[in-house]
């Protein structure tokens, strides 16, 4: 029973880590005051048209693909005036990487303390690429789809090149989501099907 009351103050010990990464590193954090990023503001204008009944594309014309409008949208419900929604979306996110990078590292290592706090590399990784930039980025929201992939590609070796089916639609709808955010990033991933 200890050792599973550690473990849970050690997941939440975790995730509280990225959060705190998130809120330094993501400049729609409430920390910032305001986000000066170009890109970000007009994905958040987009996803406030959709929000309000405008049909992208015709009513209004950005060159991201539609998940990234449907993102925006959805963080534009959370708040309107301000960036707290694209915050709240990007910390999901972000805790999305952790999970995929902690599962890799349990491959990897037996002991599941030491699984998790190398997770904590899969969100340090992303925020510290060039492509992220300031947060709001296509990268960013298919960073998940990548670090999962590279997840499946582990686990096809670990198991003998062999994986359940239920991992292969996973994979093809990350594969479409990835897609939808950004098309040219799905080079790597068509290659994971093929082979």
């Amino acid at each position: 029973m200890t050792k599973k009351i550690g473990r849970i103050i050690l997941i939440v010990v975790m995730i509280m880590l990225v959060i705190g990464l998130s809120l330094v590193t993501m400049s729609a954090s409430p920390l910032y005051r305001t986000n000066q990023w170009v890109d970000t503001n007009a994905m958040f204008s987009m996803g406030r048209a959709l929000a309000s009944g405008m049909v992208p594309y015709r009513d209004i014309v950005e060159q991201r693909g539609p998940l990234m409008f449907g993102l925006f949208a959805i963080a534009s419900v959370i708040s309107k005036t301000s960036f707290t929604g694209v915050f709240v979306i990007e910390v999901v996110n972000a805790l999305i990487v952790y999970f995929f990078a902690s599962k890799i590292a349990a491959l990897y290592f037996d002991n599941k303390n030491v699984a998790s706090v190398l997770g904590l590399l899969g969100p340090g990784v992303m925020v510290g690429t060039h492509a992220f930039e300031l947060g709001g980025a296509p990268e960013e929201f298919a960073f998940p789809v990548i670090i999962g992939f590279i997840y499946l590609a582990f686990l096809w070796q670990r198991q003998n090149k062999q994986l359940r089916p239920w991992l292969y639609l996973m994979a093809g709808l990350g594969l479409f989501y990835a897609f939808w955010v950004k098309y040219a990033m799905i080079g790597a991933l068509i290659i994971f099907f093929l082979i």
